[in-house]
């Protein structure tokens, strides 16, 4: 047979610091609810150039980029980088 020892709680021990203890927890959670869902976020300005007409007059040449030296210099390999082991439950 079991024996439990246990100590009788009195009906006011520690309930107003529960109490203190859940209001703290509400208030965190309240103001965190607040500024995720309700708080209209600070505007970001944009800034953009008064006249834009001159930025619809730009024209890409990619022959330029895709001849350029640079991007030649750059080797390709087309060979797959080994993955692994053939077995990995193997020990090593």
């Amino acid at each position: 047979m079991a024996i439990v020892v246990e100590q009788e709680r009195s009906r006011n021990s520690g309930g107003l610091m529960s109490l203190l203890i859940w209001i703290v927890i509400l208030s965190i959670l309240g103001v965190a609810v607040y500024y995720i869902f309700f708080r209209n976020p600070a505007s970001v300005e944009l800034v953009l150039p008064k006249n834009t007409s001159a930025l619809s007059k730009i024209h890409f040449n990619d022959q330029l980029i895709t001849r350029a030296s640079a991007l030649q210099e750059i080797p390709l390999s087309t060979a797959p980088a080994p993955q692994g082991r053939e077995n990995p439950f193997l020990g090593f």
